[in-house]
């Protein structure tokens, strides 16, 4: 390696790293979350099993245009549901994360929150 070069790469490694940043931040926290009718008469929720999951959705962006559509907090709501066979979310929490690296960046939402199904049968 000549001397120029390695001049240039500790540079190089610098404006790689300021070029790669993301962050992610919490904007709801919900003690009940749902995108279903629910009739929660007499149900004790506590009572009930409950797992954590999660779920995310992204949209690429190229040179700050989108490559897809837009990603809204109320479908993850309900692709963790769907995926799990659950009714509801209990202390759920709804991140945005971001992240960009040079010309490519990436925004999404990722909930989280302890999966609970309402019918015995499921």
């Amino acid at each position: 390696m000549t001397l120029r070069a390695r001049r240039l790469a500790p540079l190089a490694l610098l404006a790689a790293g300021l070029g790669a940043i993301g962050c992610a931040h919490r904007v709801h926290d919900f003690s009940l979350v749902s995108t279903r009718p629910l009739a929660l008469d007499g149900v004790d929720l506590d009572a009930r099993p409950a797992r954590r999951v999660a779920a995310e959705d992204g949209l690429w962006f190229f040179l700050f245009f989108p490559l897809g559509g837009s990603v809204q907090p109320p479908e993850v709501i309900e692709r963790a549901l769907d995926e799990h066979g659950a009714d509801l979310l209990l202390d759920a929490e709804v991140w945005r994360t971001a992240w960009t690296a040079l010309l490519v960046s990436r925004v999404g939402v990722r909930v989280e929150g302890d999966a609970v199904t309402l019918e015995e049968d499921r």
